[in-house]
């Protein structure tokens, strides 16, 4: 075999085996030991190769785009793994924990932890968020008929010129509360630090507490309603016990059903 056809051989090899995940390569002219070589048949298998690996051209392209795609990817990957693993995300599987409670019923448990619910702003300024509700808390309006009393998001204003004049809102859907636990449905909350249960109550001054009944309001500071019917607290501290339409309007007022304390 001479020199020439020594050479062609080792570029054959090369190419094919290069080739062989991209395609076949179709040589048409063999040559065998001692054998001559006639330069249009050795430049037709150069030409056969050289058409080859033009063809790949496109395919080796595609795959270079795929790779650099896949290394972008993985880097991004790779970034959110090292946030994730940067964060709290594990050692939070210390204190929570999916189980099954003694009924069979899928529970979340917290264990050796407290649970703290903040609006992110501060203690004391509503933003509509931090808050703790347990239940749908369906929206005003949801069901026929069920809405709360009208009141303004400042409980200080006894009614809606007033409410109005001093920048504030009049709605029997003031949701704008924070740090507030809600449980029940159809509650408005505009205040903080405040709990509404039963139905159709409402809160808008800072610490008030409505723990049952329907259609009543809690809009002294740290005033109360425990229950009953369209029951209204609006003095600081003041208590209403139940009943229906009764009110305590001044410091540390008291009312319950029938009975009525001033003093």
């Amino acid at each position: 075999m001479n020199n020439l056809s020594k050479l062609f051989t080792i570029l054959i090899a090369v190419f094919t085996t290069s080739l062989a995940q991209a395609g076949e390569v179709t040589i048409p002219n063999n040559f065998s030991a001692g054998s001559t070589a006639v330069a249009a048949e050795v430049n037709g298998n150069f030409a056969a190769v050289s058409a080859a690996v033009n063809d790949n051209d496109t395919p080796v392209a595609v795959l270079e785009t795929l790779v650099n795609d896949q290394q972008t990817i993985i880097a991004d990957l790779q970034n959110r793994l090292a946030a994730v693993e940067a964060g709290n995300v594990q050692a939070l599987n210390n204190h929570v924990e999916l189980i099954t409670d003694p009924l069979g019923n899928p529970t979340v448990q917290f264990r050796g932890v407290n649970l703290q619910v903040i609006n992110g702003i501060d203690q004391t300024t509503p933003n509509g968020l931090g808050n703790l509700m347990v239940g749908y808390n369906l929206e005003v309006g949801a069901s026929a008929g069920r809405t709360p009393t009208p009141s303004c998001s400042d409980g200080q204003y006894a009614d809606q010129v007033t409410c109005e004049a001093n920048s504030e809102t009049w709605s029997n859907n003031q949701r704008t509360g924070s740090h507030n636990l809600i449980v029940g449905s159809h509650h408005g909350y505009s205040a903080t630090g405040g709990v509404v249960f039963g139905s159709q109550n409402a809160i808008n001054r800072v610490g008030a507490v409505v723990t049952g009944g329907f259609l009543n309001l809690a809009r002294g500071r740290y005033s109360s309603v425990s229950g009953g019917q369209a029951n209204t607290a609006s003095g600081s501290r003041s208590s209403v016990s139940g009943g229906n339409g009764r009110t305590a309007t001044g410091l540390f007022d008291w009312a319950a059903g029938s009975l009525a304390e001033d003093d």
